[in-house]
């Protein structure tokens, strides 16, 4: 059947149309009064047939228009082997949720991700092996609908160890320190 003229209603977020609704057999355009914020929205469709029967459609949407929240980029402080495993946590607080696949990690300025990577939608690691220096790290996010999130990190440095640095002399001066220390207590030491 065919809507009477007059009697579609077109209600968005419980709000009515604020314009006369113009309609076809397939439409009814009711555009907001102002722009939708981010979130979930409704929008529901309501016509009597010629006939006088009732019908009503309700449809969900949401809008999102925010990238994914990064968090937690580790290492954060200095390392002492070549081998690290760079991780993040994800997060997509705005409802389309995080695109696992679309994830990436970025170090020492490159722009090729790197490999290997293990992705979920709360999280993504990467194994890496870096020389001596201060090594940036950028992680890269998408929802799934494209919005997307870039978060560079501090630099972490690789410390100094016997096996990080080959060729080079790395005594523990710690361990020395404490072979060289007496057993006992030293002897109190008396004004003359």
């Amino acid at each position: 059947g065919h809507a009477h003229q007059h009697t579609p209603r077109v209600p968005l977020d419980g709000a009515a149309c604020h314009r006369p609704v113009a309609y076809s057999d397939i439409s009814v355009p009711c555009p907001p009064a102002t722009p939708l914020a981010e979130g979930s929205h409704s929008v529901v469709f309501s016509a009597e047939y010629t006939a006088g029967h009732p019908g009503t459609d309700t449809q969900t949407f949401n809008i999102d228009i925010t990238g994914p929240a990064i968090s937690n980029l580790l290492p954060s402080g200095s390392v002492g082997s070549p081998s690290v495993v760079i991780t993040a946590d994800l997060a997509d607080v705005s409802g389309s949720g995080v695109n696992a696949a679309a994830s990436a990690i970025f170090l020492d300025g490159s722009v090729t991700a790197l490999t290997g990577c293990t992705t979920s939608t709360t999280q993504i690691s990467c194994p890496a092996t870096i020389a001596m220096g201060a090594h940036p790290f950028s992680v890269y996010a998408e929802d799934n609908v494209a919005n997307h999130t870039t978060h560079t990190s501090v630099s972490f440095p690789l410390t100094h160890t016997t096996s990080s640095c080959p060729g080079q002399d790395h005594t523990n001066a710690a361990t020395s320190a404490l072979a060289a220390a007496p057993t006992s207590p030293p002897a109190p030491l008396h004004p003359q």
